[in-house]
């Protein structure tokens, strides 16, 4: 199950982050190789708008962790075969529109939810219900 997700190429490898995100974040790597917790990454009232309220993002953001530059900079090896395996797509807004598409087009159930990248925290009873849905519809085939 894919959820807000970039979807890999069939095979072949795939980066970690894209160059454009290694771009912006590249100035802000610590002494110590490590960035900065993902909620600095970008201009504040960005992140504000991720999350229904602060009580919710000063929650999400006592679980975070810095990210080593160097796991943004690596890339993944995509097994051959993953895309043979049945799978389903949700999207949470129009940000990764072409993903569901491509989605959609491989004959995946897919579900697009009106939110935000982190929708599951704004609602996760309809995330949840929308999991189950697409689950669902992967178990009948």
């Amino acid at each position: 199950m894919f959820l807000d997700a970039v979807l890999p190429p069939a095979d072949g490898r795939i980066p970690v982050a894209p160059e454009r995100l290694r771009a912006t974040l590249r100035s802000r790597v610590g002494a110590d190789g490590l960035l900065p917790h993902w909620t600095e990454w970008w201009p504040d009232a960005e992140v504000a708008a991720l999350f229904p309220d602060p009580r919710t993002r000063r929650r999400v953001e006592a679980d975070q962790r810095r990210v080593p530059w160097d796991y943004l900079t690596a890339d993944v090896v995509v097994p051959p075969g993953w895309d043979s395996v049945p799978a389903g797509y949700v999207a949470f807004g129009t940000t990764y529109a072409d993903e569901l598409r491509r989605a959609a087009d491989r004959g995946w159930p897919v579900r697009r939810l009106d939110g935000r990248h982190l929708h599951m925290t704004c609602d996760p009873e309809a995330v949840a219900s929308t999991l189950v849905e697409v689950a669902t519809l992967l178990q009948r085939g």
